[in-house]
Formats: C-alpha cells, sequence, structure tokens
C-alpha cells in the first residue's frame, strides 16, 4: 500500500564531470535535496544557480576537496558550487533524476 508521508529532503546520489585535460573526471558524493512541488520547481528552474540554492540542503562528507578534506556545507560553498557550471548542472541533472524515478546507481568503492 502506497502512503504519503510529508518529509521535507531525501539524498541522492550526484555525479559531476568536471573538465580536464580534454576530457571529463567523474566524481560523486551524496547531496541531500529538498523535495520541491510542481509550482515551486517551475518557479526556480529559471537559473542553474538559483535552482541549486532552492533544492540543495546540505552534502554528505564525500563531497571533498582536491585533498579528499569534507567541503562542510555553509551558505558560502553552496555559493560556490552553485556558481559552478559542472557541479550546478550535474546537481540539477541528479535532482530530475530522482524526480523521474530512475534508479540511482552506486558503485562499490571498494
Amino acid at each position: 500500500m502506497f502512503k504519503l508521508v510529508k518529509k521535507d529532503t531525501f539524498e541522492w546520489p550526484v555525479t559531476i564531470h568536471i573538465p580536464q585535460g580534454g576530457r571529463h573526471v567523474d566524481k560523486r558524493f551524496t547531496a541531500e535535496f529538498r523535495f520541491l512541488d510542481l509550482d515551486d520547481i517551475e518557479e526556480a528552474i529559471t537559473d542553474d544557480a538559483d535552482f541549486v540554492r532552492r533544492v540543495l540542503a546540505g552534502w554528505h562528507p564525500d563531497f571533498t576537496d582536491a585533498d579528499g578534506e569534507p567541503i562542510p556545507f555553509t551558505e558560502e560553498t553552496l555559493d560556490q558550487a552553485a556558481r559552478t557550471p559542472f557541479i550546478a548542472s550535474g546537481i540539477v541533472r541528479a535532482f530530475f533524476d530522482a524526480m523521474g524515478g530512475k534508479e540511482a546507481k552506486r558503485k562499490n568503492s571498494r
């Protein structure tokens, strides 16, 4: 039986395609997204950066810097991620994959 349960957020994997040396290097992290209704999505989708600020509620410690150190989720780091095109597009893509019912593919990192 389906039960409509009100939750504010959900976790979903995000893949970022980082341009490097004429190719893309894929990096993954787990994001915490806000649930938005269709009206909110339509209002927010005018710009990737604004959409990221609206939909992203946090990220796990697997969102790291070049040295592998976790990047804390703050207003400043959210803004930096939202203004970085390849990060913003990965976040937007992951959100709509989740909303469209695409199954999250998690690779075993071992």
